[in-house]
């Protein structure tokens, strides 16, 4: 089967994340500065193994640096300046309730960090979540930007009005694994292939009915993704991992 590849984990966080990547190619994403130089030795160690990293400020942790987050953006800026191989993510926007930071702030926040992306050219990995709207206005304003949609929720009139207005693919996590997950699966089916990554997101994230994450978990993913478009792993592996190089402008 064609090598799968991971456009959502965070490796930095794993253990053995040779291990990992000796199984599949990664997009390993990083949500908070504390966590940038964790992914920076990451690359530096492990980049010759097909993988990619992001640096991040997810919209859950915008509240820890709500008087610093131009700071951050300026350092992150010097960071892709001086590494061609970085890309941005996880950023994003989530309106749910629960999330400590004001909604303006994190629009603040999420269109400097796309206009950083934008300027270097690099792919930006996005995590939405009940701001669907507001999302995709603020990034209608980056024309050809390279969008990762992270573990997207929004069904299948969402995702194919996204598809319609921006260059980017759906990502595609454990959710699909869950029998009764029916309007998620309506989207994989709607999406199809030609938009379609993959992703897990360890090692946060566990399978239902797993008692931790596993490397072996993206497998999982691709063989339901498969069995719900009625195809053969192996084409699903390798059209998921084309879409993602083709996303990260990487031409190995």
């Amino acid at each position: 089967m064609p090598r799968l590849f991971d456009t959502h984990i965070h490796l930095f966080r794993i253990v053995d994340a040779a291990g990992c990547l000796a199984r599949f190619n990664a997009f390993s994403l990083s949500i908070a500065p504390d966590d940038w130089s964790g992914q920076l030795s990451l690359a530096e160690s492990h980049g010759a193994l097909g993988l990619h990293v992001g640096l991040g400020l997810h919209p859950w942790q915008i509240h820890t640096i709500a008087e610093t987050w131009e700071t951050h953006v300026k350092m992150l800026e010097t960071h892709l300046l001086h590494r061609a191989y970085l890309q941005v993510g996880e950023v994003g926007l989530d309106f749910d309730r629960r999330t400590p930071a004001e909604p303006a702030l994190q629009k603040q926040v999420f269109e400097r960090l796309l206009d950083v992306a934008h300027r270097y050219d690099r792919a930006v990995s996005v995590h939405v979540r009940k701001a669907y709207d507001e999302a995709l206005a603020i990034m209608r304003n980056f024309p050809g930007l390279r969008i990762f949609l992270h573990g997207f929720g929004g069904g299948a009139q969402v995702a194919e009005r996204y598809l319609d207005h921006l260059n980017c693919v759906i990502g595609v996590n454990g959710v699909v694994v869950r029998e009764n997950a029916r309007r998620y699966h309506a989207m994989v089916r709607a999406v199809g292939l030609a938009h379609l990554v993959l992703e897990t997101d360890g090692p946060f994230v566990n399978l239902p009915g797993r008692a931790r994450f596993s490397c072996e978990d993206i497998e999982t993913v691709c063989s339901t993704v498969a069995r719900l478009l009625d195809v053969p792993p192996e084409q699903v592996a390798a059209r998921t991992r084309e879409n993602a190089l083709r996303m990260l402008n990487d031409t190995r």
